[in-house]
């Protein structure tokens, strides 16, 4: 009764003066009374810089200091073997200062730093776990196979990632085996950007090989002068292959039916994008690419001038869809048989 004589237009703002009086006295009785046991400010802070550090440990930078080509704990170095072993067994190369620190998750294997050549002495450790080793750039730092060893064999499995950056991965050799300058066997997906690919060979894939359902994506590369049974540049095999924005010059596949100069691609997905194949060969099919499998091919934006083999000079696609090719120039290429 007494609230039908207050005039309904006042009524709202009775309500809505309660609502501001019951918010403040219960923001008070927080302010002022905390609930017991809960955590102060100073504690508070002190927790959350404990989950930023633990967070920021999941991923260990292991820097390179060194272009030797050495494994020792007690010489200060951390050297490209060491920070390899660093990043996959999470451990420190040594107590010593100057020695590559424990890795801890995805690590980055940061080799700007240093600028030459590392040559191997022997196989470095196969990557095992993700990471990430960054260069100076192709011009400036070079890791050498010597002509007797692969370069880099990746064993990790997905959904592992390994990028590669800003380096030259060269007079890699997999003797009787795949991929002189890149073997990713397992199903990691693999990054290559801002790189040269060159004078490595092997039986299969002189350059890179993907021989896993992984996707291999290479970005601003060059991939040149690699040779091979089969696959002079680039193999891959059941997984997605992306070139994009790259060039792939005088690779050879030089078996005596030897197929794909530039890539010889099989089941896996192959999109070129914005790139050049120049003066590649193949003794049998396919100078620039060679498709033998259910995979597609997808062409856009790019040019191959000047690539030769026994049938199909440009690209030689033996199965599967036809090639989707757009806005493409094909032009110069030779073959016996078409």
């Amino acid at each position: 009764m007494l609230l039908s004589l207050i005039p309904r237009v006042h009524l709202g703002v009775l309500f809505i003066l309660t609502v501001c009086v019951v918010s403040a006295a219960l923001s008070g009785i927080y302010k002022l009374q905390p609930v017991a046991g809960a955590a102060t400010s100073r504690e508070t802070t002190v927790a959350r810089r404990a989950l930023e550090t633990s967070a920021f440990a999941l991923l260990a930078t292991i820097v390179v200091n060194s272009t030797a080509d050495v494994q020792n704990s007690s010489d200060g170095l951390c050297t490209l073997r060491e920070a390899i072993t660093a990043a996959n067994t999470d451990t420190a190369s040594g107590a010593t200062a100057g020695e590559c620190v424990a890795g801890s998750g995805s690590d980055t294997i940061d080799l700007t730093g240093v600028t030459g050549t590392i040559t191997l002495t022997s196989a470095l450790p196969a990557i095992a776990s993700g990471m990430t080793l960054t260069g100076p750039g192709a011009s400036q730092l070079t890791v050498s196979g010597n002509n007797s060893v692969r370069v880099f064999y990746i064993t990790l499995s997905g959904p592992g990632i390994v990028n590669f950056s800003g380096l030259t991965i060269s007079n890699g050799l997999a003797t009787m085996n795949v991929g002189g300058g890149i073997y990713n066997e397992n199903a990691a997906t693999v990054n290559v950007s801002d790189s040269t690919i060159s004078n490595n060979s092997a039986v299969l894939g002189g350059g890179l090989a993907n021989s896993s359902n992984g996707p291999f994506t290479i970005t601003n590369c060059t991939v040149t002068s690699n040779t091979a049974g089969t696959a002079g540049g680039i193999y891959n095999g059941l997984g997605p292959f992306n070139v994009i924005n790259s060039t792939l010059t005088n690779n050879t596949a030089s078996g005596g039916s030897g197929n794909g100069g530039g890539i010889n691609t099989g089941s896996g997905t192959l999109t070129v994008v914005n790139s050049t194949f120049h003066n590649n060969g193949a003794a049998g099919g396919g100078g620039a690419i060679y498709k033998n499998g259910s995979g597609s091919i997808t062409v856009t934006n790019s040019t191959f001038t000047n690539n030769s083999a026994s049938s199909g000079g440009g690209i030689n696609n033996t199965s599967g869809n036809n090639p989707q090719i757009r806005n493409t120039i094909i032009a110069l290429n030779s073959s016996v048989s078409g």
